[in-house]
């Protein structure tokens, strides 16, 4: 669904000269690039430990979801300079075009988070999958009420402050993912944990006479 909504969003936007709806769909890429991601990790995970990696492969989901947010922050600083050019030479749009697809996005990105709303809440990596899916869901309604906007005042820098607005809530979503992610990978204390308290429970156990 994600693939073909890409190619649909690309060959619209080109069509109403509207950068919302090509940044909308590089995001969408990325969605379906995460979703493939997500896949793959979830599928690794559950292959048993062997003799070389002996913790099994659960970082796998860890480091798609690592690479996933990686993506997207790079995706954001792409469509911030396309925004640039388009606030120094804005471009009229079909903004009929725009509601059209945006709409139709919307429903996309809806029944693929439907699909994923029990797993995201025990697996990081699906969670990254469903934020991309919800920062999409977002930039949808923006572009939706952008057209209504546009076709009221022809406010054409209407279209690149959308697209920033894409742009910053890809950031948004990607960086939580990405700051947890590189936690893990870098053997960080986790989300939650207390150095203090797992050392005073340690010292508890019979036998051990200091951790350090």
């Amino acid at each position: 669904l994600t693939v073909l909504f890409v190619a649909v969003e690309i060959a619209a936007g080109v069509q109403a000269r509207s950068l919302a709806l090509i940044s909308d769909a590089g995001h969408n890429f990325t969605d379906a690039v995460a979703l493939l991601l997500a896949v793959f990790g979830h599928h690794v995970r559950q292959r048993p430990a062997d003799e070389f990696k002996t913790f099994g492969y659960h970082r796998a989901s860890v480091l798609a979801a690592f690479v996933n947010s990686v993506g997207l922050l790079a995706l954001s600083g792409y469509i911030y300079w396309e925004c640039y050019g388009r606030f120094l030479a804005p471009q009229a749009v079909d903004e009929m075009t725009m509601l059209v697809v945006a709409g139709l996005g919307l429903v996309v990105n809806a029944v693929i988070m439907w699909g994923l709303r029990h797993e995201r809440e025990h697996d990081l990596n699906v969670r990254a999958a469903f934020l991309h899916m919800l920062g999409d869901a977002l930039g949808s309604v923006g572009i939706i009420a952008g057209a209504f906007v546009i076709k009221a005042t022809e406010w054409l820098w209407i279209d690149p402050a959308l697209s920033a607005l894409i742009a910053t809530l890809i950031v948004w979503s990607a960086w939580d993912i990405l700051r947890e992610t590189l936690n893990i990978l870098l053997e960080g204390l986790p989300k939650g944990v207390e150095l203090q308290q797992v050392m005073a429970a340690m010292r508890e156990v019979e036998g051990v006479l200091d951790v350090h």
